[in-house]
């Protein structure tokens, strides 16, 4: 699943760095939410070092993103950071925290505006997709469901998640398969 979703990448002039390491790094915050939340999406981070269009300007994030460690210009949290300094008042700036708490970045773009997908990590809706924008960055749309629960605990994994390239879309979460 992860080799066929490279190579489609690929042919829309992706750029695909393997990671073939295995950090010594101890898993901040950010990565022990992303395994509590999906064990699937936590194997896709850990897949590639980096994974971003030709143009530079669409990216998903990786473990190493989540570490600090990579060399994009954004940070992993870069939305969050705009949208803090953009309150205007303390309860704004907790509804804004509040809602990043609960909604951890996995892809970004420059492309045409500011925008993201997030994994929902808390509350209602764990483990589904949501696309959001600028210029209300906590605006945001449900773009895939997760649908396998846990005995009727939480929601464990997203199911798929769709990523446009040149308008057409690829299945990339996909549970049903082993990675």
């Amino acid at each position: 699943m992860k080799n066929d979703l490279i190579k489609k990448l690929k042919k829309h002039d992706w750029i695909f760095e393997h990671t073939d390491k295995i950090s010594e790094e101890k898993d901040n915050k950010e990565i022990e939410i992303i395994k509590k939340t999906s064990i699937n999406l936590y194997k896709w981070c850990y897949f590639f070092d980096a994974l971003y269009s030709s143009a530079e300007d669409e990216w998903f994030l990786s473990l190493n993103d989540f570490r600090n460690n990579s060399d994009y210009f954004f940070s992993w949290n870069e939305f969050e950071k705009i949208c803090i300094e953009s309150c205007t008042s303390p309860e704004e700036e907790i509804e804004v925290r509040n809602f990043w708490r609960a909604h951890l970045p996995i892809f970004m773009s420059t492309k045409s505006g500011y925008q993201y997908w997030t994994i929902k990590t808390s509350g209602e809706n764990i483990g589904a997709i949501y696309y959001g924008r600028e210029p209300e960055f906590e605006e945001v749309s449900k773009i895939a469901e997760n649908r396998r629960r846990n005995r009727g605990k939480k929601f464990l994994a997203c199911s798929f998640t769709y990523f446009h390239v040149n308008k057409k879309w690829l299945s990339i979460l996909d549970n049903k398969n082993k990675w």
